[in-house]
């Protein structure tokens, strides 16, 4: 009963379209908040330092943005109603699950480096494009095929049988 119960409130309230998200993209996230009466959508951009739980209705991301001369950190539940929308302003890559020492450094040192990536490119189709460009010409394949063919291989001098002998530690072996 109580699970069926939270089944549907999951179901409700889980987001259908995300974005891909991952640990150093830059995301802008707009949350509705309500002022008295009102209610206006504040956008905040930042680095995504942590994930948990996955993208599931549990899922959560916290997100570093500087403000001035000030860092602040936010942890918005990725389902929530409160946000409208997140966006994926930029790649980063990283080599850590979590990337709370950037909270130590400031500047220059807490940039990371980027992977420029259209809207509509994805890495897959990056990947697709670094291959290609590293295969032959098609022009150059037969050639490459007609040499290969030319060469032909040197037929092996039969190997005489050799009787040999190894010592080891306990009695001689005849091979």
């Amino acid at each position: 009963m109580t699970q069926q119960l939270i089944r549907t409130i999951t179901t409700a309230h889980r987001r259908t379209k995300l974005p891909k998200l991952a640990i150093g993209d830059v995301v802008k996230v707009m949350q509705k908040v309500k002022e008295g009466d009102k209610e206006r959508l504040q956008p905040l951009e930042g680095t995504i330092i942590s994930m948990k739980h996955g993208v599931g209705t549990e899922g959560m991301i916290t997100i570093r943005a500087k403000y001035g001369n000030y860092y602040m950190e936010r942890t918005f539940p990725l389902h929530s109603p409160k946000i409208s929308s997140i966006k994926v302003l930029r790649h980063s890559k990283v080599r850590r699950a979590k990337l709370y020492y950037v909270r130590q450094q400031t500047g220059k040192k807490s940039s990371m480096r980027r992977i420029n990536l259209s809207d509509t490119e994805t890495a897959a189709e990056v990947v697709q494009q670094e291959v290609e460009a590293v295969a032959l010409p098609k022009e150059a394949a037969p050639a490459v095929v007609e040499a290969a063919d030319v060469v032909q291989a040197k037929p092996e001098a039969p190997v005489e049988a050799k009787e040999e002998t190894r010592t080891g530690p306990t009695s001689e072996v005849k091979v």
